[in-house]
């Protein structure tokens, strides 16, 4: 490849940290992958479509395009020329958010765009159909602003207290006390910032509280105590009350901005009298916009959208009362705009006007809901829905949407606005609405299919964007379509839920696996029969991949290859250690056998692979479950037969390319015995004389006493950092080159190269540990 899997990996995780100008900040949806990365496959592909050898030219010129976030239009136009694009179909078969579709089309390719989320697919119309209109940007931020405007003259009152301007509110959850029927605070909020050289921490309780600096102990609670007559109070006790009754909000403090910094502030009488005062104007102003509340509830899914199984039933609940009065407001001024843009611009541009102002809607449900927080480390907000899931949240904060910093209305229009005027280029998108298992177009018309579909039971996409739908609906059907209905069609959706066994409510992985495999098929008819699928995967347990290898081979792909990518940086050791993944595979599938290597030649590349930077040594174990597809794929063989073939086959190779010349014979021995315990009995005698066996079986490394081991030993040094993040995760290592080197092979090998089960995920502490000290070893 032209583009290395090193250099697309670089520019999608140095990606994840853009917003400005990014198609991926204008509209919300969930798990996008980085725009940057799509577009060098696609490059990739391209050359290979063209068949033919590149100049040193054309090569720089080709990574520079990868790694513009918004290329030029001149070079745009160039790539198009070079390749002929306009010729080349490419299709999406899972859309979402568009971010493949999006950098196909400005590539100048004919690309088809199927999406079964009609959210998703509002989305895609949103974006796709306004970018097509000459200075829609400015037409956008002039509408935008007069909104902003008139909502901040009616309610930004609210947001002032005895003269100080909040640029948050910080609430806690309340409920009655199932004994004495006290209110009960249901907060956790104990650090208002973590910073470094600036500790700041609300101490006191039950309504008394004061600004202070003081160092919590960590602690795990299993309810809340009552203040008044001491009953602890559940989680199940407060899922009861919620029954029958809403969950209170009681205000904490504010933070606000002193001398140019963030300076907090405990409620006092005076603010709570006159919060009470406001609050008679709020109920009276969200009674007269009762017609733009959703009347629809909020299906239950817990373990998913945890709120459902307390008081989350009808789509309000996310908010408190100020919060769902500006929301409301806000509908009811870009319903207006769009009757005044209607006369000024037309029926057509003001649809798109409108559409392109619901990013301010998606920006007050999931920067300012009752499920926002703060995140003391940085003192900044944190979004309520990012995936993917939504854990119920005992305190939250408000954001004034008003503010003239951090995240507000005008700071998100002025963002949206500048992405719309900074993207030179875009083609049409055929948008095609419905399942991808039956896709209206003509078989062996597709050159290449692209897509980054659901990952098994990863991310609910319907659940996320039900939070979003009704207000959709609410301000289209007051606009433009009376008769709008966005709701997904769940049957269809390609997902496990892996939800309450109790009701038998769940989509099952035979459900996904029927999908998969039927859309997978469907882009095997209309594929040519020269063409190339490309499709990104990756999965923590067995099961997943198992799937994902049967409905490859059911669709009559052949896997030609697999490409190793990083795409977000998850090496931090609270990921680690909930086992989170820190890659993604891609699957060039054919319709005709022409792999250039074997299966087993992969895994024999794997150590150059490293060497190069090609592959990370957290991406082995994905790397190895698409091997193992591989082979069942191409010989025909069980998908587990094929795992353990190449698990058992890498361990060996590893084995022997670090032994003797990197790790002593001890560490050697003892890492041998952890694979397997059909070893020479002088092993098993240089193990059981430094007490590392009890009778036949190797110790666990939390077992084991260092002081018993020789001092120049990898073991003695692994068991001593490991002994530390036992107790820390904050442990700091030595950064000598060499011993970086040891321990993270060490720790490689005890952490596991196994992919978890469903019925078992990594609950082992060795394994969670090992997994600890890699993620930090990442990091030097």
């Amino acid at each position: 490849m032209i583009l290395s899997n090193k250099f697309i990996s670089e520019i999608g995780v140095s990606e994840k940290y853009l917003r400005d100008e990014h198609y991926n900040s204008m509209k919300v949806w969930w798990a996008r992958r980085p725009i940057r990365a799509m577009r060098a496959l696609l490059i990739n592909e391209s050359i290979q479509l063209r068949n033919s050898e590149l100049d040193n030219q054309e090569i720089d010129f080709l990574n520079r395009l990868a790694a513009e976030l918004n290329p030029s239009k001149k070079d745009l136009k160039r790539f198009s020329s070079i390749f002929n694009t306009s010729e080349i179909n490419i299709l999406d078969v899972f859309a979402g958010g568009g971010s493949i579709p999006f950098e196909s089309a400005r590539l100048g390719f004919k690309t088809f765009s199927s999406e079964l989320n009609p959210v998703a697919s509002l989305l895609q119309h949103t974006l796709f159909d306004s970018l097509g209109i000459e200075n829609f940007g400015l037409m956008l931020e002039n509408s935008g602003s007069q909104v902003i405007k008139r909502l901040e003259d009616k309610y930004s009152s609210l947001y002032n207290f005895e003269s100080t301007i909040p640029y948050v509110i910080f609430w806690s959850k309340t409920a009655n006390c199932k004994s004495c029927g006290g209110e009960l605070e249901l907060r956790r909020l104990r650090y208002f910032s973590k910073k470094k050289n600036k500790l700041v921490t609300l101490d006191g309780k039950n309504g008394r509280y004061k600004i202070g600096s003081t160092e919590y102990e960590r602690e795990r609670a299993n309810g809340f105590t009552c203040p008044a007559c001491g009953v602890e109070n559940s989680f199940k006790d407060i899922k009861e009350y919620c029954n029958e009754n809403t969950l209170g909000s009681s205000p904490l403090a504010i933070c606000y901005y002193l001398d140019g910094k963030k300076t907090y502030k405990s409620f006092d009488s005076e603010m709570l009298e006159e919060l009470s005062f406001k609050e008679t104007f709020v109920q009276k102003e969200i009674k007269r916009l009762s017609e733009f509340n959703p009347k629809s509830t909020v299906r239950s899914r817990g373990g998913v959208i945890n709120p459902t199984l307390y008081d989350l039933k009808y789509h309000q609940n996310f908010f408190n009362d100020r919060q769902l009065l500006i929301l409301l407001g806000l509908i009811e001024e870009l319903t207006k705009q769009y009757h005044i843009d209607v006369n000024i611009h037309g029926k057509l541009k003001a649809k798109q006007i409108l559409l392109g102002l619901t990013c301010l809607i998606e920006f007050l449900v999931d920067w300012n809901s009752n499920g926002t927080m703060w995140i003391s480390q940085n003192e900044q907000t944190g979004r309520s829905l990012a995936g993917p899931g939504v854990g119920m949240k005992w305190d939250y904060i408000e954001v004034n949407p008003f503010f003239n910093k951090g995240s507000n209305l005008k700071s998100k229009l002025n963002r949206v606005v500048k992405t719309y005027t900074s993207i030179n280029r875009l083609n049409k998108v055929d948008i095609l609405k419905g399942s991808s298992e039956k896709l209206n177009l003509k078989d062996g018309t597709i050159d290449m299919v692209l897509t980054d579909p659901p990952y098994f039971d990863s991310v609910d996409y319907t659940a996320l964007s039900e939070f979003f739908r009704p207000w959709f609906e609410i301000l289209i059907a007051n606009t433009y379509d009376k008769s709008i209905d966005l709701r997904n069609d769940a049957s269809q959706e390609a997902i496990v839920e892996l939800t309450s066994k109790k009701n038998g409510k769940h989509r099952s992985s035979q459900h996904y696996e029927r999908i998969m495999t039927n859309v997978l098929r469907e882009s095997y008819r209309v594929l040519k029969n020269k063409g190339k699928m490309l499709m990104l995967y990756s999965h923590k347990t067995f099961e997943g991949w198992e799937i994902i290898n049967r409905s490859i081979t059911d669709s009559g792909f052949k896997i030609d290859s697999c490409i190793p990518l990083e795409m977000e940086r998850i090496a931090r050791p609270r990921a680690m250690n909930y086992e989170a993944l820190n890659g993604v595979i891609v699957f060039r599938l054919t319709k005709e056998t022409q792999s250039v290597s074997t299966a087993i030649e992969d895994v024999n590349g794997i150590h150059q692979m490293m060497v190069d930077g090609e592959l990370k040594q957290s991406q082995v174990v994905i790397y190895l479950a698409a091997l193992a597809c591989k082979l069942s794929n191409n010989e025909g063989l069980p998908f587990k037969e094929s795992y353990d073939e190449l698990i058992k086959l890498y361990e060996e190779q590893r084995i022997k390319k670090w032994s003797p010349v990197k790790l002593d014979t001890l560490t050697t021995a003892f890492l041998e015995y952890k694979l397997s315990d059909d070893q020479p009995a002088k092993v098993k005698k240089l193990l059981k004389s430094k007490g590392l066996i009890n009778e036949n079986t190797i110790k666990d490394l939390s077992e084991i006493n260092s002081e018993n081991l020789p001092p120049n030993s990898v073991l003695k040094m692994a068991i001593e950092v490991f002994s530390e993040f036992e107790n820390s995760s904050k442990t700091k290592i030595n950064k000598n080159q060499s011993n970086i080197e040891k321990l993270n092979f060490f720790f490689s090998v005890v952490g596991g190269l196994r992919l978890n089960t469903l019925s078992r995920r990594s609950n082992r502490v060795e394994e969670k540990v090992s997994r600890m000290v890699l993620s930090k070893l990442s990091e030097i």
